[in-house]
């Protein structure tokens, strides 16, 4: 679906579009809740938690492994798969893991068919005709990537706040505050690096003359500090509004899991407000190394301002 142009593009989103839209959000939404105390709970014990792996990652899979049917007693060996196939630098070789995987739960729901993303791309139709094993592998496999871009986002937008002290008391102060945050946390932090794509025509843009054919680059965390854009925009501010960054796209190819991936990272926020007023970094954060996303891939912290009540536990 990531690399297909329309309207064959349009029709893959269709299948997939129910699962991600707002009822499967607010259907989701206790799970999440849930998900999210279950994770935070070291954190509210005073335990060193690393917000990349056991918040970040966690999270982030475990919603899109809801979403696709994956037993939630798969999840952290899928975990584990799914670093070392996306993270630069480390073995590719559990990409074969995971298409072994995915191809043994294809055979599952060809044989009983259920009701979620798996599902939906192996019963769906496009002009008629089933899609391809390829077809649904792929997709499957870019979700599970994306799923990599919204776990960086989560634990870069937590850096955020932690470094921004202020900013965070404004948000556990004023929990209204959270749907503008949000925003600039996708802002801010822009997982996705860089976007390529291909002119269709002639085209001057800025000054510059594309020709038809040529690549093109956006560079996401550049173009979500535009200074003809954003007033300030180097600046962290849980209140910006508009905000119109591009940190999930635009046009035919935005996010399709941007609603599921706002919901998750609001009910964190808030969560983790009332789990503690303050945050601290144990160990220097190590940066994720890689030219296509961005983020940190270690960022170990612990709770040194604890709030009445704790987490609940999952």
């Amino acid at each position: 679906m990531a690399l297909t142009d329309p309207p064959r593009h349009k029709e893959f989103r269709a299948l997939f579009a129910p699962h991600f839209d707002v009822r499967s959000a607010r259907a989701l939404g206790r799970q999440m809740r849930a998900d999210i105390q279950r994770v935070l709970q070291p954190l509210g014990d005073g335990e060193i938690v690393d917000l990349a792996d056991d918040v970040g990652g966690a999270l982030s899979l475990r919603l899109i492994c809801r979403v696709l049917g994956v037993p939630q007693g798969d999840l952290p060996q899928l975990q584990r798969w799914v670093q070392e196939t996306f993270h630069k630098g480390r073995p590719l070789t559990s990409n074969g893991e995971i298409t072994r995987y995915l191809v043994e739960m294809m055979v599952e729901r060809m044989e009983e068919s259920r009701a979620d993303g798996l599902s939906s791309l192996l019963d769906g139709r496009i002009a008629g005709e089933l899609l391809s094993e390829a077809e649904i592998l792929l997709n499957v496999e870019n979700l599970l990537g994306a799923s990599e871009n919204a776990g960086l986002t989560i634990t870069a937008g937590l850096h955020a706040l932690i470094q921004h002290r202020g900013e965070w008391q404004r948000l556990a102060a004023d929990r209204s505050l959270i749907p503008a945050a949000i925003e600039e946390i996708l802002r801010y932090t822009a997982s996705a690096v860089h976007s390529v794509r291909t002119a269709t025509r002639d085209v001057t843009l800025g000054g510059a003359h594309i020709r038809a054919g040529e690549r093109v680059v956006l560079w996401l965390p550049s173009a979500n500090r535009d200074e003809t854009v954003f007033a300030d925009p180097n600046r962290f501010a849980v209140d910006r509004v508009p905000n119109r960054h591009l940190s999930l796209g635009f046009g035919p190819h935005v996010c399709i899991g941007g609603t599921l991936a706002r919901q998750q990272l609001g009910l964190l926020i808030s969560e983790t407000a009332n789990v503690c007023s303050r945050i601290e970094v144990c160990e220097p954060v190590v940066p994720l190394s890689s030219v296509a996303v961005q983020g940190p891939a270690q960022l170990r912290v612990r709770l040194t301002g604890a709030r009445g009540g704790g987490v609940k536990s999952g």
